[in-house]
């Protein structure tokens, strides 16, 4: 099941992680801002492209 959704998902989270150690690590504010900055615009994109994927499932709360 590797959809589009679960790339966005892996690769958010690899970059919410990195933008961490950058500001761990502390070069300069600017960076860590701007690596901010498009983290909050990231973090939006993924849940709607999330909740747009179409999925379908059999599944119930009893399995």
């Amino acid at each position: 099941m590797n959809t589009t959704a679960t790339r966005t998902v892996w690769i958010v989270s690899l970059y919410v992680v990195a933008s961490t150690l950058v500001a761990i690590t502390a070069p300069s504010v600017e960076i860590i801002m701007a690596m901010f900055s498009l983290g909050i615009l990231l973090i939006p994109y993924m849940v709607i492209k999330v909740l747009k994927e179409a999925s379908h499932s059999t599944k119930t709360f009893s399995d």
